[in-house]
């Protein structure tokens, strides 16, 4: 697995040669592939596949799948990101010169090396860093903090709360649900990895006293509802409050879980750890 840094160079590289700076969002992603001497289409692929990147009569062809209905143009712009990123990292180029064509997974559905790095590399693209930070500044952990930079920068809800995770100083856990009530996953902040140890939330099945369970059950969002950090982490080492809000994305049967301490318990038990030092 390549690291981030390195794709992050890459990510920075194409978007110096399309003419753009560090802090302006992309604007049209088909006229930067077609500007790069891509050939773009779209047409029919299987349907548990987004794009595809093709070398074909010396041409090099990217193509976004007609079959994935109903996700939106910023889906779209992020696989298109993604399909860039399988040409412009050197080592997906070797490949497809060797292979000739790579099918891709919808956004963040695949653990492959190459599905993860080619999906750093379209939000490297489409939302550097720096530029990313700085939006991110003095805003909370929060359904409306999302939207406004998925917005910002035209990328899908789910590239931007990743996005968020791994840039925030904010002491906060993202866990992603599905309509099957199973826990598919969890993100913790650095600093919530650091001031809180609880045994991971893995293919695990969703526990029926979260506000969660109901959102699911009525397919709907919800902001900002008081519950329990135990509610969700058995093993968690304190009794906690915290807030709790649900983002339904929409597609692939999604749902994605803020939670974030409440801030008197927090410093609370910060207080009395210290204590105990």
């Amino acid at each position: 697995m390549l690291c981030d840094l390195l794709i992050s160079n890459y990510a920075s590289e194409l978007r110096s040669i399309a003419g753009l700076s560090d802090s302006e969002p992309v604007g049209d992603i088909r006229e930067i592939i077609e500007k790069q001497e891509y050939i773009y289409t779209e047409k029919s692929l299987p349907k548990e596949f987004a794009a595809e990147s093709k070398i074909e009569n010396s041409g090099f062809h990217i193509t976004f799948n007609t079959e994935v209905k109903g996700f939106g143009e910023k889906f779209h712009r992020f696989t298109m990101g993604h399909e860039l990123g399988h040409w412009n990292i050197p080592a997906h180029f070797e490949k497809l010169q060797e292979i000739k064509l790579h099918r891709s997974a919808p956004e963040g559905s695949s653990a492959a090396d190459i599905e993860r790095e080619a999906d750093k590399f379209s939000i490297y693209f489409l939302a550097p860093i720096q530029s990313y930070q700085k939006q991110m500044l003095g805003l909370d952990f929060s359904i409306p903090t999302i939207e406004h930079l998925s917005g910002h920068f035209n990328i899908s809800d789910y590239a931007a709360i990743l996005h968020f995770m791994q840039l925030t100083d904010l002491t906060c856990s993202l866990i992603v649900c599905n309509e099957k009530f199973e826990i598919e996953w969890e993100r913790r902040s650095d600093r919530m990895k650091d001031t809180f140890k609880m045994t991971p939330l893995k293919k695990t099945k969703l526990p029926e006293r979260t506000m969660t369970f109901d959102c699911i059950k009525r397919k709907e969002s919800s902001m900002g509802v008081d519950s329990f950090m135990s509610d969700w982490y058995s093993d968690f080492p304190h009794k906690m409050a915290c807030t709790e809000s649900v983002l339904r994305l929409g597609y692939n049967g999604k749902y994605l879980v803020f939670l974030t301490p409440e801030s008197a318990d927090y410093n609370m038990y910060l207080e009395e750890t210290d204590q105990r030092d």
